[in-house]
């Protein structure tokens, strides 16, 4: 049974969820399988949170291979220092278009370094929150056909400002110069800072860009319900 203490403090939380944007790094899954289509609307994919079966619906980092365009809740700043694209690089949908195939594709590329050590980490990418948000970051990888290895060995997400949360994707296993995304979902407030980085597998690492797409917000949506199913035990037990 639950007791009253614990009805009040289902109901305080839900509330706070949605008046909050509490800060938070989940990673979400590996889409191995969409490869070039991310923009392609009748391609499915099942970690897409808002249902529109693309990515980067609100925005997405792609220099220096596309223009890019973020959303007005985040920036970015690449950290590396280079930056190529090259018709050996992987075919992608162009990010200018939005809708059923055919979408024309553009050879993608990465932002990389030089000269690193193979198990060290190096930060690829800064994202700041402009506004409260809560999103789903994709990590564009596996972008460099004729080098593959060039892709760390793991991707990962750190709140470096208004928290210090890591979460590791594990393992990238599928280096096969066709186009993978590595899935986050982000919470957080004006002014978090959020650090995409992996670790190095071989002298050289980069990534291929990042998505954004706003996340629905269950969470709150389960506990007002767990918040609302307390209240009825509670009054059910007074009875």
């Amino acid at each position: 049974m639950l007791g009253r203490t614990a009805v009040v403090a289902a109901l305080i939380l839900s509330v706070c969820m949605h008046s909050v944007a509490v800060a938070y790094v989940i990673y979400t899954g590996a889409d191995t399988t969409t490869n070039d289509a991310w923009r392609t609307t009748d391609s499915a994919k099942p970690l897409d949170p808002d249902g529109d079966n693309a990515y980067g619906t609100d925005g997405y980092e792609t220099t220096p291979w596309a223009t890019s365009s973020l959303p007005a809740y985040a920036s970015v700043t690449r950290l590396l220092p280079y930056t190529e694209t090259n018709p050996t690089a992987a075919d992608a949908d162009d990010p200018a278009y939005l809708g059923p195939a055919p979408i024309p594709d553009i050879s993608t590329g990465r932002v990389y370094t030089w000269a690193t050590t193979p198990g060290i980490d190096y930060n690829v990418f800064q994202v700041d929150l402009l506004q409260d948000a809560t999103f789903m970051l994709g990590v564009i990888t596996d972008t460099w056909a004729n080098n593959p290895e060039i892709h760390p060995a793991n991707v990962q997400v750190r709140q470096t400002i208004g928290g210090s949360d890591s979460v590791s994707s594990g393992a990238m296993g599928d280096r096969d110069g066709d186009v993978d995304y590595y899935l986050f979902e982000l919470g957080g407030s004006t002014g978090d800072r959020f650090i995409v980085f992996g670790t190095a597998a071989t002298t050289a690492i980069g990534l291929g860009g990042l998505t954004f797409d706003t996340v629905p917000e269950p969470g709150s949506i389960v506990l007002f319900g767990l918040g609302a199913v307390g209240l009825a035990l509670y009054w059910r037990k007074r009875k």
